[in-house]
């Protein structure tokens, strides 16, 4: 992902990326209006990032964490998915962001105000596009592990199962907290 930001942000000359860590960034003191954290907040070192995003915040800074919170309602795709991530995905239920209820973050960042904005999203994929999406993922197995085959043909078989023109849609309530 870091080299897909690098080749597409390369024509924005005040855009640069860092080597560095959610826990130590890198940057100066105080220089920082927002701090957006998109799909990886549940990866970072909460106590030592907190210090960190305090250091680099200027006053009256915002934090911004979004991710999109996959639907798990009546549409038949997503209950197949979701029990095959359960399956075949050993670290699923530990890292998934609904790890993070609001009452979580509130206890995450104590005494300040968090304002919550929710609204519907979707991505669209043929095969090819939902494999990679899956491969994608931190939980999903990698290629050699002995889930990754078994995991791919059932993916297979319910994306043949639901797909319409040869495609899919994951819908999702994308989750933006602001702090």
């Amino acid at each position: 992902m870091r080299k897909a930001s690098e080749e597409y942000l390369k024509d924005y000359k005040n855009c640069s990326i860092k080597n560095a860590t959610a826990e130590n960034t890198k940057l100066s003191d105080k220089s920082i209006n927002i701090i957006t954290v998109a799909q990886s907040f549940h990866w970072f070192e909460i106590d030592t990032t907190l210090i960190e995003f305090d250091r680099i915040l200027k006053n009256n800074g915002l934090i911004v964490l979004i991710w999109n919170d996959r639907k798990e309602d009546d549409n038949l795709f997503h209950k197949e998915y979701n029990l095959l991530l359960k399956k075949y995905c050993n670290d699923y239920d530990k890292i998934k962001h609904k790890n993070y209820p609001i009452e979580k973050l509130k206890s995450i960042f104590i005494n300040k105000k968090i304002d919550t904005v929710v609204f519907e999203n979707f991505q669209e994929f043929d095969f090819t596009g939902l494999q990679g999406r899956l491969e994608s993922a931190s939980y999903s197995p990698e290629k050699g592990d002995l889930n990754y085959d078994t995991l791919m043909g059932e993916l297979k078989s319910i994306f043949e199962k639901y797909s319409i023109n040869n495609t899919i849609k994951i819908e999702y309530n994308c989750c933006l907290y602001i702090i």
